[in-house]
């Protein structure tokens, strides 16, 4: 047998895949841009927290984490931008993601909690836009299923889980590596997703999706990181907003 038929199989076949995956994502950009109208205002707030990629079911060990610095800094909203939880969910399994919720801010002063969750890989399909529900009586919870924008002080904030440039999260991890590293410059992949999404220079966007954690003031993104450790270690973040300050906080752990 000529081994030439066999070599050409072999590339042929990744770059049959690139080019169908980047349509894919060119089509998930392009309803992004379409459907941004969907971004939901949801108030004025004095302190937040936004965190995203917590993956939970793939530990445990996040919920005392999480509770120890909402009862620290006592913010009034907790913002989770997506991959709350580490298996894709049909629609019947949404009280998986309250019960998370309840044990992410059990014992804390949260009243409000807004999820934005992701539409590719992971967490349940939501077959409304936003949708707004109690979890206790003390407790709400909103879902919105791009992105929302809050203001605390002088900030405006856009938050979204980051997917719709691309789908795929090992892909954006990559994509965002070698941008960095093409162009010198971290954050590329955020400021693509804010250009695109047509952000104003002087708003904030914060996003999740790549597990790459950032802040840049200069160009008003960050990123929060990722709770769950693949091939390396996982490097969570979480962004706290008060006033006219956003910080990022959490360091990288095994």
């Amino acid at each position: 047998m000529s081994i030439e038929p066999i070599s050409a199989t072999l590339i042929a076949f990744p770059l049959v895949y690139i080019i169908f995956y980047t349509l894919k994502t060119a089509f998930e950009t392009f309803r992004f841009l379409k459907e941004r109208y969907m971004e939901y205002y949801i108030g004025e707030y004095k302190k937040a927290l936004i965190i995203s990629d917590l993956h939970v079911g793939y530990s445990k060990s996040l919920y005392p984490i999480v509770r120890k610095v909402l009862q620290a800094i006592k913010p009034e909203v907790l913002v989770i931008a997506g991959d709350l939880v580490d298996k894709p969910l049909d629609e019947g399994k949404f009280d998986i993601v309250k019960d998370a919720i309840f044990k992410l801010v059990q014992g804390s002063d949260v009243s409000t909690v807004v999820f934005t969750p992701s539409s590719s890989s992971h967490d349940p399909r939501f077959p409304l836009q936003c949708i707004s529900v109690p979890i206790d009586n003390h407790l709400k919870l909103i879902v919105a299923r791009h992105g929302v924008v809050l203001k605390i002080g002088k900030l405006r904030i856009h938050v979204t889980h980051g997917d719709y440039l691309c789908g795929n999260g090992a892909i954006a991890f990559i994509l965002s590596y070698f941008l960095e590293k093409i162009t010198g410059k971290k954050g590329v992949y955020e400021k693509l997703l804010k250009l695109l999404a047509g952000i104003p220079v002087e708003e904030w966007l914060i996003s999740g999706h790549t597990h790459r954690k950032l802040i840049s003031y200069t160009d008003r993104i960050a990123n929060t990181g990722s709770w769950k450790r693949y091939w390396r270690k996982s490097s969570p973040g979480l962004i706290y907003i008060r006033k006219d300050t956003i910080l990022l906080l959490g360091k990288t752990i095994d």
